[in-house]
């Protein structure tokens, strides 16, 4: 596991607040994301139909499955269903965070919308809130920023990673070619290092998350429309 050695919980805040507005949009870049109008109604393609059925289906279908085995079947579907895309081509905006049912639409997304879907889908499977996590990290070679779901078996445990850019599911410990900086979930922020997890901060730091819930919550009637026919009891997430 990576350790950030932090010193004190000032400079880890101070770290957090830096990390966040590059992460954000906000503060060290030109304003923050504007959120997209939640949608009426949706005017779907064939192809967008089509990831939407899908996707309903792995929802219906995965519940019974052991967490190993979600992990696996969420990973690789929005691996493969969904093609890599920075904001400002997919969305026209210098950062923005697209619910699941916009990703989904929009069939494109970057590393963080691959990572807010999948940890939406592992939520609506019944994997826990403590063992799903956001995982902020920084790219070794080239030092830039890449968002990764992780899973926690427990807070101690070397997370697994969901990553957009293989179907490969390997630990932290295996990734040398990633730096972590720090993780987050709907409960807070959190420092990782070699002792495991430990909450730094409230999630209300992250102004991004607040606007993903709202528009993510307004949305759920349309992602799950239909969903009544597979006997699917969609719980709350947020």
């Amino acid at each position: 596991m990576v350790n950030l050695n932090f010193k004190a919980f000032t400079k880890i805040a101070r770290q957090l607040n830096i990390l966040a507005a590059v992460l954000l949009g906000i503060g060290l870049l030109s304003g923050s994301a504007i959120a997209v109008p939640l949608p009426q109604s949706l005017h779907l393609t064939q192809q967008a139909t089509q990831r939407l059925h899908d996707w309903r289906v792995l929802v219906a279908d995965a519940g019974t499955l052991s967490e190993q085995q979600k992990l696996l079947r969420v990973n690789a579907f929005f691996n493969n269903n969904i093609r890599f895309g920075e904001d400002s081509d997919v969305w026209k905006k210098a950062d923005y965070w697209a619910s699941p049912l916009e990703t989904l639409e929009k069939g494109a997304g970057d590393c963080e919308d691959f990572a807010l879907a999948k940890y939406y889908t592992l939520r609506l499977l019944g994997v826990p809130e403590s063992k799903v996590r956001l995982l902020y990290t920084t790219v070794n070679a080239s030092g830039q920023a890449h968002m990764v779901l992780s899973y926690w078996q427990k807070p101690e445990s070397d997370p697994l990673l969901l990553d957009n850019l293989t179907n490969n599911i390997t630990s932290v410990g295996q990734r040398n070619d990633l730096k972590v900086e720090f993780a987050f979930n709907n409960v807070g922020l959190y420092q990782v290092d070699q002792a495991g997890l430990k909450r730094v901060g409230n999630i209300e730091q992250l102004p991004n998350w607040s606007s993903f819930v709202n528009k993510t919550n307004g949305q759920a009637s349309l992602l799950m429309a239909g969903a009544e026919n597979t006997g699917f009891q969609m719980p709350r997430v947020f």
